[in-house]
């Protein structure tokens, strides 16, 4: 592998960006000068009031928290392909939020597609995802099991990103939902002897059984201009669809109308 040092790949970077229209804004983590070195700040737990994404301040209690630092400090960055931008926003939480919005110009959260933080937690900031402006949301959520239940995404979560969605026509997907089962019916574990202490599953007892079929995958499919998502449904050649086009001035026109083809075997 050949080395290059910072100005060659800047030059690299650049052309890259002119001749294929791509460009990305890397927004966070955000650093603090600390006797002369960057340094991430600990971050504090959130508090649990419905209302904590209103509060101008970051929303914290007293408490350092490891998750909420960990979390907080997400590579948080736009990626723009000519006319289309999306904004990943990791597992940022209110206060690291706020903290990007203070540092930044409001024009620099715009998006087309907004990747929502933290698989739609209840710890995010109203006034950045209000800035961001999206016109499509995706939600990335789906707890694994009664163990690891989180409840996401959160209902004040999802009415915020209906509520910033650019025009009147947002859209929201959300994992969860574009995941599918199969019904297989009554199953019994094969090894009755099987349980572990202190579970609460029994597997000599029956049980319904379902196969999961799809994982919930949303497709994004842009030239730059043109957006189509969709997802796939449990139903042979159904399919959830939108289109829409991205000017120039970031305006956009939905297509009233889209034709889903299944491809050959």
């Amino acid at each position: 592998m050949t080395s290059v040092n910072q100005n060659q790949a800047q030059a690299i970077k650049n052309l890259f960006e002119q001749e294929a229209g791509f460009g990305v804004d890397v927004h966070g983590p955000i650093a603090k000068i600390v006797a002369n070195k960057a340094q991430l700040l600990f971050l504090r737990a959130a508090k649990k009031a419905a209302e904590m994404h209103l509060s101008d301040a970051p929303a914290v209690t007293s408490s350092f928290s490891a998750s909420h630092t960990v979390n907080g400090h997400s590579i948080t960055f736009r990626l723009r392909f000519k006319n289309v931008r999306f904004l990943l926003t990791g597992d940022l939480n209110q206060q690291a939020m706020a903290r990007l919005r203070a540092a930044l110009p409001a024009a620099d959260f715009e998006c087309e597609i907004l990747k929502a933080p933290h698989h739609g937690s209840h710890d995010f900031d109203f006034q950045m995802l209000k800035q961001a402006k999206p016109v499509l949301s995706l939600v990335s959520s789906g707890d694994e099991s009664e163990q690891h239940e989180h409840i996401h995404p959160r209902a004040t979560l999802l009415s915020a990103l209906g509520r910033v969605s650019r025009g009147s026509t947002g859209i929201i997907f959300i994992t969860e939902l574009a995941a599918f089962f199969k019904q297989r019916g009554v199953s019994k574990e094969l090894d009755p002897e099987a349980k572990k202490p202190g579970s609460k599953f029994d597997p000599a007892a029956p049980f319904f059984a379902f196969e999961r079929t799809n994982f919930g995958i949303v497709h994004i499919r842009t030239d730059g201009k043109r957006v189509l998502a969709f997802t796939h449904s449990g139903e042979a050649g159904v399919n959830e669809g939108y289109a829409f086009d991205v000017a120039t001035d970031h305006d956009v026109t939905f297509r009233p109308s889209l034709a889903i083809r299944t491809a050959p075997q």
